[in-house]
Parts: structure tokens; C-alpha cells; sequence
């Protein structure tokens, strides 16, 4: 969103016969199917790859829930920065404070989840589980943790929380509809300037 203002490609966009809903919800829509479009070339890259390397895989049939759950899982911090680039409308700040937001919260819930493991204090990882990060992080796990890959899980995932799947969903949903209301009811609202520059 950031860049449309930038560039002055929002107010042109709006003076087609589209309402500001419309647009706003096409420009997500599109952007995170970018964002699927990628991450899929990405797994069929990697399929190919390691078929081509080591022959056939096995336990494929748990594919499409990783698949699915990371995709999902995706969208926190998809929301997150989509929403900042509305809020802030300058791109090199939107980019600036969502790596933050993803990189700062990521190594907050690792460093209360290590402190938790050292002092044995489970308070530590109940706090964790509030941060955006956690059930966009976990989800995948905690679906995979009763799977046969459970013990690549664990060893991928350094410190494991004992979660709920439901619990991790709702937090991905609280944190995926939270900056998209907001930033849907401020584009709603704010005049459209004709280029920032």
C-alpha cells in the first residue's frame, strides 16, 4: 500500500468505479496470493529437488498440512506489514518497523522460551504464547508434533511449547484481524494525497 501512495497510483485507482472497500480488499487479496504464488514455487522447487536427489519421499501425506498451516500462519505478519504500509504510507519505514515486528517478537518469545527452559519457570512461556510470533510460529509444529516427523519437529524447533492447535489458530486470527480492521478503517476514512514523495 505504501508504494501506491508513493507512486500516486491510489488516487488514479480511485477514480474508477470502485468503492474504497473494493479496492482495499482487492490489493490484499492480491498481494498475499503473491505471497502464496511464491511460497508454492518455493515447495514445488524443493519437491523436485529432493526427488530428483534422493528419490522418493515418504510421509508426503502430512504435505499438504504443513502446507496449508504455514500458509496460514503466514498471515500475522503479512497483515502486520500490509496494515503498517496503509497506517504510515512511506515504505522504507513500513519495511523498517515489520521486520521489526516479526524479527523483535521472534527473538522475544525465544529468549522468554530459553529463560523458561533454564530457570523452569513456566510462566516465562505462558507470557510468549501472547506475542504475535507464537501460534504463527507453532502452528506448523503442533500439527506435525503426533505425526512420524515429530522428532525432526523437535529438533527443528529448539524450544518447544507445549500448545493447543485451537489456541494457536485463534492467536493467528486475534493478530491477522486486528491490524487489518484497523488499517481498513483508517484507508476508509483518511484523504487519499495525490503523490507522497
Amino acid at each position: 500500500m505504501s508504494e501506491e501512495y508513493e507512486q500516486g497510483t491510489v488516487d488514479f485507482f480511485l477514480t474508477k468505479p470502485i468503492t474504497r472497500l473494493q479496492f482495499y480488499i482487492q490489493k490484499w487479496l492480491g498481494s498475499f496470493s503473491l505471497l502464496v504464488v511464491i511460497y508454492v514455487l518455493m515447495v514445488i522447487l524443493s519437491l523436485f529437488l529432493s526427488y530428483t536427489l534422493f528419490g522418493v519421499q515418504e510421509y508426503l501425506e502430512y504435505f499438504w498440512i504443513t502446507i496449508i498451516s504455514v500458509i496460514f500462519s503466514s498471515l500475522v505478519f503479512f497483515c502486520i506489514s500490509f496494515s503498517v504500509g496503509e497506517i504510515l504510507r512511506r515504505s522504507s519505514l513500513s519495511f523498517i518497523i515489520s521486520s521489526f515486528t516479526l524479527i523483535g517478537s521472534i527473538l522475544v518469545s525465544d529468549v522468554l522460551l530459553f529463560i523458561s527452559f533454564l530457570t523452569n519457570n513456566t510462566s516465562y512461556e505462558s507470557i510468549a504464547t501472547y506475542l504475535p510470533s507464537w501460534g504463527s510460529t507453532q502452528l506448523p509444529f503442533i500439527l506435525l508434533s503426533s505425526s512420524p516427523l515429530s522428532n525432526i519437529t523437535q529438533f527443528i524447533d529448539m524450544f518447544p511449547i507445549q500448545g493447543n492447535a485451537w489456541v494457536a489458530v485463534l492467536s493467528i486470527v486475534v493478530y491477522t484481524l486486528i491490524p487489518f480492521v484497523i488499517s481498513l478503517y483508517l484507508f476508509s476514512r483518511r484523504d487519499i494525497p495525490k503523490r507522497i514523495s
